[in-house]
């Protein structure tokens, strides 16, 4: 089981990425469980309340922001940070054993520069709402970023860039660009043509 994952923000700030939880909030998250037979276990998405008078004009139109949808369905951060955690809860797979001995389980997360971006993000972000929320996910992510420039570099595909919607273009996979929901099912299906690819070489080179 593999858990895509995708946020949208009020902002970012291109000098230190890293950073834009201080000033701007998540909007948007999303999640989606791939099956190693790439069938989709579950979906999960929530709006989220934040101050639009420190958001970024230019951030909110570049993603599915209405003011109007947002009213009627967003909900807290703090409860956005639950859910999320609960949906991670029902999708774990790696075995765990706690510093007393006990037994636990973590999801395996993915998503497309989710290193650079939106695992940063999402931490510093929690950090601020819901620090104690248990959201269980291993730290060793997957970031399809990181594989697009592997098959990039030996030469095993030529997509026009490395951004996710250039990548699901090249491999025929639609997406709903800037929608957290619609990102994940595109990144999920992205990865699964870029592990064939990798597979396809590897059976090449042995």
């Amino acid at each position: 089981m593999l858990v895509f994952f995708d946020i949208e923000t009020s902002g970012i700030n291109h000098d230190y990425p890293h950073y834009s939880y201080r000033k701007y909030d998540v909007t948007q998250i999303a999640g989606a469980a791939f099956g190693h037979d790439g069938k989709i276990w579950g979906t999960f998405e929530r709006k989220v309340r934040f101050d639009e008078e420190t958001a970024q004009k230019e951030a909110l139109e570049m993603t599915s922001y209405d003011p109007l949808v947002w009213a009627e369905q967003a909900i807290t951060a703090p409860e956005a940070i639950f859910e999320w955690g609960q949906f991670l809860k029902r999708h774990t797979s790696i075995e765990k054993i706690s510093k007393k001995g006990n037994p636990y389980r973590v999801a395996r997360i993915a998503g497309h520069n989710i290193i650079n971006f939106d695992l940063p993000f999402f931490n510093g972000w929690k950090k601020k709402y819901n620090e104690n929320a248990w959201v269980p996910f291993d730290y060793n992510v997957i970031d399809t970023r990181s594989m697009a420039t592997v098959l990039q570099h030996e030469g095993l595909h030529n997509p026009l860039s490395l951004k996710l919607s250039d990548l699901a273009a090249y491999y025929n996979v639609e997406i709903d660009a800037h929608d957290a929901l619609g990102d994940v099912i595109a990144n999920g299906r992205v990865y699964l043509e870029m592990i064939d690819k990798l597979q396809d070489w590897n059976g090449g080179r042995s």
